[in-house]
């Protein structure tokens, strides 16, 4: 595997007058990931597949390489004036991806049932029986592979994106204690043209977004005249960018740039084992999935706002409470569009589908839609002591509640006809939430405790109260080709896992040799506790650290977790 980055940047600060600056940067960065098999050349080289005994074989093309390199330019100028910061600028980047696509050959020997008085073969007999030659008694041919499948067409995309923005702002400071700053930003990402012969229509273009403006306000008020008591506001629009994986992916896989064929073992046209075929017939392609985009795509934004009162308290310790919102809207998802008339209804109302698909030339048609949204509310309380006498705490707890219909990244909804049916908690969904750090470093003045100067003592403290689980059905029980099912009049993320409590620590010890020389030494430790904690995520909640398969006898038994207790010295010597 290969995984290499590069890239330069370059900036000229200019003091136009004393009341004027302007910041040019531009910039560069590549990165270049591959991976390659390792073995000899072979142009007939191939994986082989035995079923439920072992994978064997060399494919010499699948080989994989991705690079992506940005190219980026902004200048940002700044004007004082009087009571007024003015900003204003502009950023404009380019990103390309070259990308080159693994290539399957893959020869699968699955068995064969009894027939014409002979029994039924095993997967292994039967790739020995084919590498022998031997014939078989059933049909009076030689044996052979169940099905070879491989790919063709194209394998390499070279695409790119460029994005343009601008921004204005300015921060006025009405009295001592009121500062207020309102801004304004414009964003646009311009999609390239895709490929114009593709033989799904909205395969062929990505229609760009050209109405992103975002605005933004925020204001600090000092509430009493002692500078004790501050209040800060503030509300926003941001733009995201998506994964830019899913506009050259489908681009890639489009139903003519890049191909899949298989081929039966029997049939007239298949090659002999282990020969590959130099081409691919019409009549061998494998109807494909294929990601295309809605008309009128959106891109992805969010609303923020933030509510905060800060007090100063005696013994330097610093009070905030405060409140969090943030809600995504136009959160990307995909819909299977190629699937039949609905043949039944399950007992919560989803369709059961199973009628011949709209388009027979793909198998799924997933069209990527910007209609998703999650809500974010939380109450936050921050008690923070300023480092006196050797001490700094600083403690947060929150309460919050994430709602979601998607995951925002363009993933399969439950029900392609209903994406309400997909509205409940989101996989970062953590009521509460507790994050603690400490730091100590004694200052003695009585020479009895002298020894202990010098020492520092760190921790870390986190603890939440459990991602979601999001119960699944184990089958397809929509008959869409997706295994996101969840049983009947089960909702999103529905369960709660275990709590999470990690404590890490460092103690640390700096002794001063001369003026110039220290030795430092340190013992630390993560997970000081041993907690058991499931590889739980804000992305993906507890679904893939525990079972959650419905019915499941462990359901929400751990099946991956994080660090154990990781103890580590060291010794550092500086001069």
């Amino acid at each position: 595997m290969i995984d290499r980055t590069g890239g330069g940047a370059a900036q000229l600060a200019t003091i136009l007058s004393n009341s004027l600056l302007n910041e040019l940067r531009g910039g560069v960065i590549q990165r270049t990931q591959a991976n390659a098999p390792i073995g000899p050349p072979d142009p007939n080289g191939s994986f082989i597949n035995i079923t439920g005994v072992a994978n064997i074989g060399y494919n010499p093309l699948a080989k994989t390489e991705t690079t992506e390199q940005s190219d980026q330019i902004l200048d940002n100028i700044t004007w004082t004036h009087g009571r007024s910061t003015l900003k204003a600028g502009f950023e404009f980047e380019h990103t390309g991806f070259d990308v080159f696509r693994s290539e399957n050959r893959t020869f699968t020997f699955g068995g064969l049932p009894a027939a014409n008085g002979r029994p039924a073969v095993s997967a292994l007999n039967q790739y020995l029986n084919t590498l022998q030659h031997v014939v078989d008694p059933a049909t009076g041919n030689p044996y052979t592979y169940t099905q070879f499948a491989w790919d063709g067409g194209d394998p390499t995309l070279n695409i790119g994106f460029n994005f343009v923005n601008f921004f204005v702002q300015d921060e006025y400071r009405f009295t001592k204690r009121l500062t207020l700053n309102v801004g304004l930003r414009y964003e646009s990402i311009l999609f390239p043209n895709l490929d114009p012969n593709a033989p799904y229509p909205l395969s062929r273009k990505i229609d760009d977004d050209r109405k992103d403006f975002a605005p933004r306000v925020a204001l600090s008020y000092r509430l009493t005249n002692d500078s004790k008591t501050m209040l800060r506001a503030s509300y926003g629009m941001f733009y995201d960018v998506p994964p830019l994986s899913i506009f050259y992916n489908a681009a890639l896989v489009n139903g003519r740039h890049f191909l899949s064929y298989q081929v039966a073992g029997t049939d007239p046209l298949a090659p002999v084992f282990p020969n590959i075929p130099s081409a691919g017939l019409s009549s061998q392609i494998v109807a494909p999935n294929i990601n295309a985009f809605a008309p009128g795509f959106h891109n992805t934004y969010q609303h923020q706002a933030n509510l905060q009162i800060q007090r100063e308290l005696p013994q330097g310790v610093v009070m905030t409470i405060g409140y969090n919102y943030a809600a995504q809207r136009h959160g990307l998802y995909s819909t299977n569009v190629n699937l039949g008339a609905p043949v039944s209804y399950l007992a919560d109302g989803r369709p059961v589908f199973g009628g011949p698909r709209v388009d027979p030339f793909f198998n799924q048609i997933n069209l990527i839609e910007s209609g998703g949204n999650t809500s974010y509310n939380a109450l936050f309380v921050n008690l923070k002591r300023r480092l006196t006498k050797g001490l700094l705490v600083n403690v947060s707890w929150t309460w919050s509640h994430a709602l979601a219909n998607t995951l925002g990244e363009g993933g399969a909804i439950q029900d392609p006809t209903n994406l309400q049916r997909d509205y409940g908690n989101a996989e970062s969904d953590v009521r509460h939430y507790v994050v603690g750090q400490m730091l100590y470093e004694p200052h003695f003045k009585y020479s009895s405790m002298h020894w202990a100067n010098g020492f520092e003592l760190s921790s870390t403290m986190l603890y939440n109260s459990g991602y979601p689980i999001n119960m699944t059905a184990g089958s397809d029980l929509n008959k869409d080709g997706n295994l996101n099912d969840r049983p009947l009049f089960v909702s999103r993320n529905g369960f709660t896992g275990p709590s999470i409590l990690q404590v890490d620590a460092r103690l640390q010890r700096t002794f001063v040799l001369r003026d110039r020389y220290r030795l430092i030494g340190m013992f630390e430790t993560e997970n000081l506790l041993n907690s058991t904690n499931a590889s739980c995520s804000t992305t993906g909640g507890c679904t893939g650290a525990v079972i959650s398969t419905a019915g499941a006898a462990d359901f929400g038994r751990l099946t991956s977790a994080r660090t154990a207790r990781n103890v580590q010295f060291g010794v550092k010597f500086t001069f």
